[in-house]
């Protein structure tokens, strides 16, 4: 054989020797006692993790602090709906005593048409005699 071919020969046989032993080397790392000594712990240490994070949210749920803002959420939001309540109250006696004015005033137009030129002239501001002579008082 020429030394070529047996440095590639060579070469080619590290190359499989050093594949084999990496193969080996994770084999036995992976089936090694600290690593599932490592895996077994962490295990425990998220169920742990996991048990504790209930603990806390069960706490927290029974918690006087939990039971206050809870309370005070409530009445907030009670708060809320007797503003939005009253609101809408108000927008409807507002509505209710434009239409009552509305028609106040066809009423005084009528009763002034009717009047007509024998009754005297209709006030200037559009109101009754009366009303005027009442707000002047």
């Amino acid at each position: 054989m020429s030394e070529e071919k047996r440095a590639e020969s060579t070469l080619a046989d590290e190359l499989r020797e050093l594949g084999k032993q990496l193969g080996l080397a994770l084999r036995a790392a992976w089936e090694s006692e600290e690593r599932q000594q490592m895996e077994k712990e962490l295990g425990e240490g998220l169920k742990d993790l996991g048990k504790q994070i209930e603990q806390a949210m069960a706490s927290a749920k029974t918690s006087p602090q939990t039971q206050k803002v809870k309370e005070q959420m409530g009445r907030v939001v009670e708060t809320a709906r007797q503003s939005e309540a009253v609101q809408e109250m108000r927008e409807g006696v507002a509505s209710g005593l434009r239409e009552l004015n509305e028609e106040l005033r066809k009423l005084v137009e009528k009763m002034q048409q009717r009047q007509g030129p024998a009754g005297g002239e209709p006030p200037a501001s559009g109101s009754p005699p009366d009303q005027e002579g009442a707000a002047k008082q």
